[in-house]
């Protein structure tokens, strides 16, 4: 092994140079050198000194050299356990025709692995929507963006870990390294939820599992070999039901953990976890049948020889980046979605980072009949393995066209059971069975032996690369908010106009533009009041925004939210009651649905204002507040609420932002909007003219959620329909096991 070389030949060479040097210290010595005092200090490096018959008597010398030797030998020694290939390890699998040593603790490793990712992963998208500074909140688009992005990273560096293991340090080196700048990364997430500290924490943890991914499974593969490989198939698909019995887990326990202990013990656990799978695969060292590297030309070289099975595949990869362009969507617009719905069902209140561990118990329980039983079938009733990924991507069409329509009635302000987004994951599960265990499995057929993790990670780049299309689209939908430069430092009056096209409403806001040190003034107290912020563990909770609706509705949804600071399990009682009827009606609360959940309904029966009272318990505390439905034909004003935080004057980089986030219509009607400047301090030039993106109210999104979702419904349709053709005419070649013969380009073995 090159690091094995490299380490003997600076173990030689300080070899050589003790015995040069002893060697003309005894010659120097011989000839009645006058020896003052210790010869060999080496700079600053002060060593032991000892008696030497070579000196004169009562004189001493430093004898560094021989300590020097044992010092190199013994680093050396370390560094080949830590970097070099172990000889007492195993390089070949075990003649057995059952499952190798090694193959439970990989599996057990990924189960914990797993926990950890997807735990980190369930809450992620709840607290940078909603508990981060309040300054560094995100919108649903930027949530989306910067979780896709993750995705795209996470799954971008599978390449630099084959390439990696495969050249350098082998598999379990690089498993077990790159598994600890994992474990880095969870807790720098545990310990501090800003913006910054969480996008440092998705980095790390997008190298250090990135960089295992195309390992552990091409590592599960190689303890199989000739004799037992006929297991291959069925391995993978208990790593993949340990993959999804690790996200079922924490997808259960980590938004409860939110609920309960807030961020940092969320995301401390699957920190946690991630230092246990390293642990644990650790502990089954020497039971593995561990690859040699073979250095970074060797691997070009066999790379040359592999390309041509690998380009077979990549017809295949570009079909299933689609796949998880809509896939991994569930993980991070359908949870948002799901906040917007009601989470009530089959009698359990769910959360609605929970919906999602549906797919991994699907996957747990039902995975090895889905492959033995299903699988088979389907794959000679039509012909081909590549049929069954078909079926799965027809699945994932129906999931998508469910969590569209979905969409689309929660912009009708129609309330929707959370029932219809199990629906969907359901389809969705057994769509990425289908197509995603099937794609894997390939992969691992397909590939050469020495190509094993390389294969894995081109593999990994389709998510990557569906992802990544994911991210560019919610980056592209994001309208830029509203901006100024202010010219001189005083008092700007701003209004924000919105008009439905019937009526209109304005709202003035203040924008007070200060010197440096009135704002250092300023900011020192926004700081101290959001360190109080902090701090305060109170009770808080809303019933909502009043709005119109009219007369004929049925189950007119009422929302109701509630949180708190405090530690410990947080168990919200919710009630709510008539405050104030319209004359004539007849409703009472055995008419309302959901008297005693965050979400409720109501029929009106006559036109007229609906006021209902919201309250929320914790323990001692409680929250009350209104809400009021106006039942009407006909149409109400927008609602307008225009804001701008103080400014430092000169910061040209960073223009004052202005925000409507409040604004809306009780009718559900589109709006147009305008800002103009009604005051400026006395010598500003600036008009309403200077205002950039001045017809848009804040920062959100130019398209709707639906249209956004039925965007994608489209694209996977088009992309199923595409595949049909491709799985009846493409070859994807011959398996290959761990032993089998390599051939080179020109076919030769």
């Amino acid at each position: 092994m090159i690091i094995d070389k490299q380490l003997d030949k600076f173990r030689h060479l300080t070899i050589f140079g003790v015995v040069l040097r002893d060697t003309i210290h005894r010659m120097d010595t011989n000839v009645g050198s006058e020896v003052s005092g210790p010869r060999h200090t080496f700079s600053t490096i002060t060593w032991p000194v000892v008696e030497s018959k070579h000196c004169p008597e009562g004189q001493k010398e430093v004898r560094a050299m021989p300590m020097l030797m044992l010092f190199t030998f013994a680093l050396t020694d370390k560094l080949k356990n830590l970097f070099g290939h172990d000889p007492k390890w195993r390089t070949k699998p075990l003649p057995t025709t059952g499952h190798p040593p090694g193959a439970p603790f990989i599996i057990v490793n990924e189960v914990m692995e797993r926990f950890s990712y997807y735990g980190m992963r369930a809450v992620l998208m709840i607290v940078i929507t909603t508990l981060l500074p309040f300054d560094q909140i995100m919108t649903e688009e930027e949530a989306n963006e910067l979780f896709h992005g993750f995705i795209v990273w996470n799954y971008a560096f599978p390449i630099l870990g084959a390439i990696i293991a495969d050249a350098f340090l082998g598999k379990y080196r690089t498993v077990l390294y790159l598994s600890l700048v994992y474990a880095a990364g969870c807790f720098v997430l545990a310990s501090d939820q800003s913006i910054g500290s969480i996008k440092l924490g998705l980095m790390l943890i997008a190298i250090g599992s990135g960089g295992i991914k195309p390992c552990v499974v091409a590592y599960l593969g190689d303890q199989y070999g000739e004799e037992n490989k006929s297991l291959v198939n069925k391995t993978i698909t208990r790593f993949y039901q340990g993959i999804n019995l690790g996200a079922l887990l924490s997808i259960f326990l980590t938004p409860l953990l939110l609920q309960w202990f807030g961020p940092e013990v969320a995301f401390g656990v699957p920190a946690v976890g991630m230092l246990l799978a390293t642990f644990v695969f650790w502990t089954g060292r020497n039971k593995y049948a561990h690859s040699v590297p073979k250095g970074f030309s060797q691997v070009m070289t066999e790379l040359r020889v592999g390309l041509k099975p690998l380009l077979k595949l990549v017809g295949l990869y570009l079909f299933m980046s689609a796949f998880f362009c809509i896939y991994d969507q569930s993980g991070g617009e359908w949870i948002l979605q799901a906040r917007k719905m009601d989470l009530n069902f089959l009698g359990f209140e769910w959360l609605a980072a929970q919906v999602q561990m549906l797919n991994p118990l699907i996957i747990v329980l039902f995975s090895g009949f889905l492959e033995d039983k299903l699988y088979p079938r389907i794959k000679k009733l039509l012909g081909s393995e590549l049929s069954v990924i078909t079926v799965g991507l027809g699945l994932t069409c129906l999931s998508f066209m469910m969590v569209t329509f979905v969409e689309i009635k929660l912009e009708d302000d129609i309330l929707m059971s959370i029932g219809w987004q199990l629906g969907a994951y359901v389809l969705l599960t057994i769509g990425e069975v289908f197509a995603y265990l099937s794609a894997m499995q390939i992969s691992y057929r397909k590939a050469m032996p020495s190509m094993k993790s390389f294969v894995q990670a081109v593999f990994l780049l389709s998510v990557a690369l569906g992802n990544l299309f994911t991210q560019q689209v919610n980056g592209v939908i994001q309208q830029d908010p509203p901006t100024f430069a202010p010219d001189v430092i005083g008092e700007y009056v701003l209004s924000l106009t919105a008009s439905d096209g019937q009526s209109e409403s304005t709202s003035e806001c203040t924008l007070v533009v200060m010197s440096d040190a009135d704002y250092a003034v300023h900011d020192a107290k926004v700081k101290e009041g959001q360190k109080a912020d902090q701090l305060d563990k109170s009770l808080k909770g809303t019933a909502g925004r009043d709005r119109a609706v009219k007369l004929g509705r049925t189950d007119v949804p009422l929302y109701g939210s509630a949180g708190s600071g405090k530690l410990g399990i947080k168990t919200f009682n919710y009630a709510w009651s008539i405050k104030s009827l319209p004359e004539g009606s007849k409703m009472t609360l055995t008419d309302m649905g959901g008297l005693d959940r965050r979400l409720a309904s109501f029929t009106p029966d006559v036109f007229g204002l609906y006021t209902f009272g919201f309250e929320a318990r914790l323990d001692a505390e409680k929250i009350t507040d209104e809400v009021v439905v106006n039942v009407t034909d006909k149409n109400l004003p927008p609602v307008v609420l225009a804001s701008a935080s103080p400014v430092k004057f000169g910061d040209e980089d960073h223009p004052v932002i202005l925000n409507g986030g409040a604004t809306y219509d009780p009718n559900g009607d589109d709006l147009e909007y305008r800002w103009d400047i009604v005051k400026t301090p006395e010598g500003s030039a600036i008009t309403s003219d200077d205002v950039k993106h001045r017809f848009v109210a804040s920062k959100g999104s130019i398209i709707k959620g639906s249209e956004r979702y039925l965007f994608f419904t489209i694209l996977i349709i088009l992309v199923t329909l595409g595949f049909i053709p491709f799985a009846r005419k493409v070859d994807l070649g011959s398996d290959y096991y761990q032993g089998d013969k390599e051939e080179d380009s020109a076919g030769t073995a």
